[in-house]
């Protein structure tokens, strides 16, 4: 045996030893060895199967992980946060509350505000007027309990925008019975007077009552309110919205003549404090040209409207279009509406060339396209693409 030979098995040896050693103490930790791969041989005629790739090494930790991510950038903060809370002082008093129509003395119901006078400061919110609770008040009376003492005014919603401002009382003791002369929002009947695009008064026209809406909104705050504010830069005021809104409209044509005073159209309801109310007629001239009158807001009682009578056809004839050609051709939907001047004793400046000629025409997608123009003041092109006629 050579000597080469002879060191070779020397090592061998050796290393089959420390194997031996090594599995040893692995089996009495409990730690069992991985089995040999099972390889099997390829078919004849194919190659063997590549080695599989080794896996990608696996994070240490889950930790180790999220260090290696980008931390998130904090957001930019509200612009408009909410108002802090402003919750209203209780008490021991009661207010009796009972409302009356102002000229007929006689019980109605409707919808309140309560405001409290010089409400005291919060942690949150300056000393001012503080609205203390909204009821609805039948006509044989509410009362309102758990009441600081204090000065107060009531709000019906119900009354007409211009009515005059609520008186202020005091609420003391167990019980204050409080009676509030409202203003409710009137029934009135509209006078109409037209004229003709020469200027000549029309003296019949065609008219069909259309339809009517009336939105409910938010109250606006009262002008006498000496209001509140939130101590902290930054809070916004929130807003609300229309709560919803109905409509309703009749269908029969009547002819009517002029008199001193213009068209007499009937009744229509004036919008209060909560209510936005329009009411729309659909006006035809002796030619059988008709148009949309939009009433909204109404003249005081010894007022009249003006407007000069712009058929549908006259209207889209003035609405000029980038190809030069004008909109009576606008296959898509569209609706054309005049809105009169308001002519009584708070303008008194009111004139026919103050009618306003609003058009609205939707293109194929569906979008409004908008233009309104005062008949005193020349006609306004639409700005529209030729292609989307």
């Amino acid at each position: 045996m050579t000597p080469r030979l002879v060191l070779a098995l020397v090592l061998a040896a050796a290393a089959l030893a420390v194997c031996v050693t090594t599995c040893g103490e692995r089996r009495a930790e409990g730690l069992e060895l991985p089995a040999p791969a099972q390889l099997s041989e390829p078919a004849p005629g194919e190659l063997a199967p590549a080695p599989a790739a080794a896996a990608e090494p696996l994070a240490r930790d889950e930790a180790a992980a999220r260090e290696l991510e980008p931390a998130e950038e904090p957001g930019a903060a509200d612009p408009y946060p909410p108002l802090p809370e402003d919750p209203v002082e209780l008490g021991a008093c009661a207010l009796e509350l009972h409302l009356v129509d102002d000229e007929t003395g006689a019980p109605v119901a409707g919808g309140v505000q309560l405001w409290r006078l010089r409400a005291p400061e919060t942690h949150g919110w300056s000393a001012g007027d503080q609205r203390q609770a909204a009821e609805h008040v039948p006509s044989e009376g509410f009362t309102f309990e758990a009441l600081p003492a204090g000065e107060y005014r009531v709000v019906h919603l119900g009354d007409a925008p211009d009515a005059p401002d609520p008186p202020a009382f005091w609420v003391n003791g167990a019980l204050t019975v409080h009676t509030l002369r409202v203003h409710p929002a009137e029934k009135r009947v509209v006078f109409l007077e037209l004229r003709d695009l020469g200027g000549a008064r029309l003296e019949t026209i065609d008219v069909r009552r259309g339809h009517s809406s009336a939105s409910e909104r938010e109250p606006a705050t009262p002008e006498w309110v000496r209001a509140r504010a939130p101590k902290r830069e930054g809070w916004g005021w929130g807003g609300g919205g229309a709560g919803g809104s109905y409509s309703s409209s009749h269908r029969s044509w009547r002819t009517l003549t002029a008199g001193p005073r213009g068209f007499e159209l009937g009744e229509v309801q004036a919008s209060d404090r909560d209510t936005e109310r329009t009411q729309t007629f659909r006006l035809r001239d002796a030619s059988g040209a008709e148009v949309d009158l939009d009433v909204g807001p109404l003249p005081a009682a010894n007022g009249r409207l003006l407007a000069t009578f712009v058929g549908e056809d006259d209207a889209l004839a003035n609405v000029r279009l980038p190809d030069g050609g004008d909109a009576r051709g606008w296959e898509e939907t569209h609706w054309v509406k005049l809105h009169p001047a308001v002519a009584d004793d708070a303008h008194p400046g009111a004139d026919f060339g103050d009618t306003l000629v609003e058009v609205v025409l939707y293109d194929r997608r569906a979008t409004p396209l908008h233009v309104a123009w005062r008949l005193g003041q020349g006609f306004a092109p639409v700005v529209l693409d030729a292609e989307e006629r």
